[in-house]
């Protein structure tokens, strides 16, 4: 199951698949099918995450780094990576595991900046559920100097 809570079977209708098990997610369709389908407006991100949920970004001078705690702050830094990225970026997902209370999705992330700047990262998605929510997210990059420079 992706990190989303969604099944492969329940993909939005603009991504693709990279093997016949496995999705590409476009920036835009990632990002709205965890904002209930609205990439600009207040998130019902209630549906899948607790409200005191945090998704962790590793770095220290990206302007993504951090702790992004509760629904808007969440909503607020997924709509940050699609204005930074101008809608380019998007997710090649390797692997999924649901494991009860813990969700895992490999996958490789590849974006664009304005500036020419790109970034094609290993990547990892630790999910901490709980009564069906998601209430902690963790974001593991293989390169993290790469994934600085191009959030900075």
């Amino acid at each position: 199951m992706p990190i989303d809570g969604t099944d492969v079977e329940d993909e939005p209708q603009d991504t693709a698949s990279a093997t016949d098990e496995q999705p590409v997610l476009y920036g835009s369709s990632f990002v709205a099918s965890l904002l209930g389908g609205k990439t600009d407006a207040a998130s019902p991100l209630s549906d899948r995450f607790h409200s005191g949920c945090v998704w962790h970004v590793p770095g220290e001078r990206g302007a993504l780094a951090g702790a992004h705690v509760g629904h808007e702050a969440i909503a607020t830094f997924l709509r940050r990576a699609l204005q930074l990225t101008e809608g380019s970026m998007w997710l090649e997902v390797e692997n999924s595991i649901d494991a009860g209370d813990t969700a895992v999705t490999i996958f490789s992330f590849n974006a664009g900046r304005p500036d020419g700047r790109t970034l094609q990262v290993s990547s990892v998605l630790v999910a901490r559920k709980a009564d069906d929510l998601i209430h902690e997210v963790t974001l593991f990059v293989w390169d993290l100097t790469a994934f600085e420079n191009f959030w900075s």
